[in-house]
């Protein structure tokens, strides 16, 4: 783990979240050396990741002495929506937070009218957080041609120019809890 990762909480947390991620199954032991965190901070930050709803134990490893319990992600601790807007077309795809793709979907001849391309959009979106069994999404991410700001910020969409007005009522009128955010290629 790269030594800018110790700098913070988060970044501490996401790297034994990562180390899961490649590992399931992982003892804390094997954690300490796959992180170079210590063992107090591995057990504090496992148990901020099982609050969290992310991962759990999964049992006990080894029958000598007392046996190490071992730790994975959830596989129903929710999902990533990625979109990927193109001139006529759109592709979604759901991620749970392992990497496995569950899920697509294409739409071909995406109507280049900016209100019925928006509402595809949503649409799309919508019926995936809907029908979702692999928990809560916990990002959506649109990529699109346009203009980011330095903050990250939506500009301007070339395909979907009411993008950046209508954002906030997207997320709210989607009633989604999750983080959402956009790039543009």
């Amino acid at each position: 783990m790269p030594a800018s990762i110790h700098n913070s909480r988060q970044g501490r947390l996401a790297g034994v979240y990562e180390a899961l991620v490649a590992q399931p199954n992982a003892t804390v032991s094997s954690l300490m050396k796959q992180t170079c965190l210590s063992r107090p901070t591995i057990t504090t930050l496992l148990d901020s990741l099982t609050e969290l709803g992310l991962v759990a134990p999964q049992g006990a490893e080894g029958n000598v002495g007392r046996p190490a319990e071992t730790w994975a992600p959830r596989k129903d601790a929710g999902v990533v929506i990625g979109v990927d807007l193109l001139h006529r077309s759109a592709l979604l795809a759901v991620a749970r937070l392992d990497g496995e793709i569950i899920d697509t979907d294409h739409r071909s001849e995406v109507s280049v009218d900016p209100s019925a391309r928006f509402t595809t959009l949503l649409d799309l979106i919508s019926k995936h957080i809907t029908e979702g069994t692999a928990g809560p999404p916990l990002a959506i991410v649109v990529s699109t041609t346009g203009t980011v700001d330095l903050d990250g910020r939506l500009m301007r969409s070339d395909a979907v120019p009411q993008w950046r007005v209508s954002l906030s009522v997207a997320n709210s009128r989607n009633a989604c809890t999750c983080r959402c955010g956009s790039r543009t290629t």
